[in-house]
């Protein structure tokens, strides 16, 4: 079950990823050569590249379980003899 805290983690990761993405691109299109408006770029390109990496983590994690659990599932029950901790000895 999916908690209510994840489901808003998640949708504010990604309304910050576009946000920044886009105040990113608009402050360099504004003006590029000013030393601020690079700046605050950089700022929104580190905001871009956190919830980028966030989201792969959650997903990269989620695989992960994903995979734990089929093999359980498959040495609990399939193949029990070859796992100790099977559900069939």
């Amino acid at each position: 079950m999916i908690s209510i805290s994840f489901l808003v983690e998640m949708i504010l990761n990604v309304v910050s990823l576009v946000v920044a993405s886009a105040m990113l691109l608009l402050v360099l299109w504004q003006s590029s050569r000013r030393r601020e408006n690079r700046l605050v770029a950089l700022y929104m390109a580190t905001i871009v590249a956190w919830s980028g990496a966030n989201q792969a983590a959650h997903f990269w994690k989620n695989i992960a379980l994903t995979g734990a659990t089929l093999m359980i599932y498959y040495f609990a029950t399939v193949h029990p003899e070859a796992w100790p901790y099977s559900l069939g000895r």
